[in-house]
């Protein structure tokens, strides 16, 4: 049970099945080809008045027994994301996707599928589809239960559909970025995000984009100020960082950099003396810029946390 992997002529006695596997709408008809055999194993064996129309399909989630039985569920689930804000936000207040600095876990409305049976889940984001698919539970020999966490696994899957031009970035660009002293850090937003790319894939000079950037923290300077005073990490160091942002508001970028840089190196001194033993180095303290002690960063962070090291090592 799954997808042949690649394609087979007439006759031939063995064929490549993949069990496990994730499609979006960037890899064209990969996914519509996925998609149909979804339609032909799944919706079909819906009773016709009932059976939804594939543009209708907002999303899908299906549980397949070792049996052949499933249980699925069509636009019926109520998804709610766990996540990390960029500012400090209320209850019922909207927020945006440039307000989003990670997302952790992703909750079915109560609904927990067992890690024994094959999974398949359908997700629209706006205009963009993803279709995931694990039927390694239930496949003949081989049968494994499935390892990560639901709640993980869905985040992995809506976090790449959201944030797609984050992990599209070629390998072009990266070296570009990294060329230029350049990082798609999380405080931008997708506008800047997607000019940075745009002149990186054009070999451009990416600083004259600063100006726009400089005055859109601008208008952001309060949200900073509320961000240091109520971080665990920063709130120690709140009389500095705050003098270097109101530097950096009057426009005196020498005096604000002045502040700001060896606070920014004793954060990491502190954070890396709690996880990290030994002497600090270079090194080790752009390490513990991005370690995940806990374990509560999946592995499609929004924080880039690998290419974060190599970025580091490249400018150091």
């Amino acid at each position: 049970m799954g997808f042949v992997a690649k394609a087979a002529p007439k006759g031939s006695a063995t064929v490549e099945v993949a069990l496990r596997g994730f499609y979006s709408s960037e890899d064209g008809e990969s996914l519509i080809a996925c998609l149909d055999g979804f339609s032909k194993t799944i919706l079909d064996m819906i009773p016709p008045e009932r059976r939804p129309r594939e543009s209708q399909v907002e999303h899908l989630v299906a549980s397949i027994r070792k049996d052949g039985k499933a249980t699925v569920y069509v636009n019926e689930l109520t998804m709610t994301a766990k996540f990390r804000a960029k500012r400090a936000v209320a209850a019922g207040q909207p927020v945006g996707k440039d307000e989003v600095a990670d997302i952790k876990e992703i909750e079915l409305g109560g609904v927990e599928l067992s890690k024994d049976a094959a999974l398949v889940v359908i997700l629209s984001v706006g205009w963009r589809k993803g279709v995931y698919f694990d039927f390694t539970p239930i496949a003949p020999e081989v049968a494994s239960p499935r390892e990560i966490d639901q709640k993980i696994l869905l985040a992995e899957l809506f976090t790449y559909l959201v944030f797609q031009d984050r992990f599209r970035i070629s390998d072009e660009q990266w070296t570009e970025l990294f060329r230029q002293g350049w990082f798609p850090f999380i405080g931008l937003t997708q506008d800047q995000l997607r000019s940075i790319l745009t002149h990186a894939s054009l070999k451009a000079p990416i600083d004259p984009l600063l100006d726009e950037m400089v005055d859109d923290a601008r208008k952001h300077a309060a949200r900073l100020r509320e961000l240091v005073a109520n971080h665990a990490y920063l709130v120690e160091h709140k009389e500095t960082l705050t003098r270097g942002l109101q530097h950096f508001e009057s426009g005196d970028y020498l005096s604000s950099a002045t502040m700001l840089y060896p606070r920014i190196e004793g954060v990491l001194r502190q954070r890396k003396a709690e996880i990290i033993p030994g002497k600090a180095t270079q090194e080790t303290l752009a390490l513990a810029a991005i370690s995940d002690p806990t374990n509560s960063r999946h592995s499609l962070s929004l924080l880039l946390p690998q290419k974060f090291r190599r970025f580091r090592k490249s400018c150091g």
